[in-house]
């Protein structure tokens, strides 16, 4: 299953290496990774995934990579003019940007999100993005199961 994996690591974070190391046990994934929106935008013009894997925090790399409007984040009501608080909310729930930008660009495949946020806002959420899952941390059967769920919504077979 072609799989895109976007994370401010990119293939040295520990998404990449918690596939990689538990590949023999997971679905077969075709993956390729990304640390930034720029680069994953780039390719979904290109090529459309099976599936987005999407780190939610985004501690590193510069803001110009970044997905989201960062100076209308910065002037509106809830941030005035504070550009420093609205780049750390960007950071902070940039796999939510990258899904509304995934789903913008057409991609219509399920997404699983690693992160955590408050339940009505994920359940807006998955209900905004779907099909999408939210798993907290990286536990393998979580994991696994939220592979076999991309592979069936998405209509593909997993080996």
């Amino acid at each position: 299953m072609l799989t895109y994996l976007v994370d401010d690591r990119g293939a040295q974070g520990e998404y990449a290496h918690f596939l990689t190391a538990h590949a023999e046990r997971l679905p077969r994934l075709e993956l390729e990774v990304f640390s930034s929106a720029t680069g994953l935008q780039r390719q979904l013009a290109h090529r459309m995934p099976d599936l987005l894997l999407l780190d939610m925090q985004f501690d590193e790399g510069e803001a110009e990579t970044l997905c989201g409007d960062l100076e209308s984040l910065a002037q509106s009501v809830r941030f005035g003019g504070d550009r420093e608080r609205a780049l750390a909310q960007l950071r902070r729930f940039q796999g939510v940007f990258l899904a509304q930008c995934a789903r913008k660009l057409s991609f219509e495949g399920p997404i699983v999100l690693f992160g955590t946020l408050p339940s009505q806002q994920a359940e807006r959420l998955v209900a905004s993005q779907a099909p999408l899952r939210i798993l907290e941390g990286l536990l393998f059967e979580p994991v696994r199961e939220a592979l076999l769920w991309a592979s069936e919504v998405g209509g593909v077979r997993s080996e």
